[in-house]
């Protein structure tokens, strides 16, 4: 047996009547669990257009101009975060308030974010923060329901 021959495989084989370009290989089948997470994640990222994005230096400069205004921290992939998003969008609609939102998908690797997360106590997504004259007033992760969500808008 020549040491150098390489040894058939199904996806060898595959790749090799398809590197013309004309066939790919099959992508492993979702889970009916993950394409419903997709699916989820697809509605969330439609509908986070409705608030108003922002980083995390947007988030200090609004804080060191000392104005009034509450920050959603959530990210795509988290299923409270997706649940809370259409009831959001209800109360900021209902109230007039114009909610920002800091997308923590990249805390992990984004050192401002984390340090911002650390500094305010943000251990979990989905939280609300609301600022007035350069402080925090109120930190919010409770009952998702629009009415308490517009409650907590209304009031900060």
């Amino acid at each position: 047996m020549d040491s150098m021959a390489e040894e058939k495989t199904a996806t060898t084989v595959q790749t090799a009547q398809c590197a013309d370009g004309a066939c790919e290989i099959p992508q492993k089948a979702l889970t009916p669990e993950e394409e419903l997470s997709n699916a989820r994640e697809v509605a969330y990222e439609d509908e986070v257009t409705e608030l108003s994005g922002i980083t995390v230096a947007d988030v200090q400069a609004k804080i060191d101009r000392q104005e009034k205004f509450v920050v959603l921290f959530s990210r795509k992939n988290c299923p409270w975060c997706q649940i809370m998003l259409p009831s959001l969008i209800l109360a900021q609609k209902a109230t007039g308030r114009e909610v920002y939102y800091v997308n923590t998908i990249n805390t992990p690797a984004d050192k401002a974010l984390k340090a911002f997360r650390d500094d305010h106590d943000i251990q979990y997504v989905p939280t609300f923060l609301a600022f007035a004259n350069g402080q925090m007033q109120a930190k919010y992760d409770g009952d998702r329901s629009v009415a308490d969500l517009s409650q907590f808008l209304q009031e900060h």
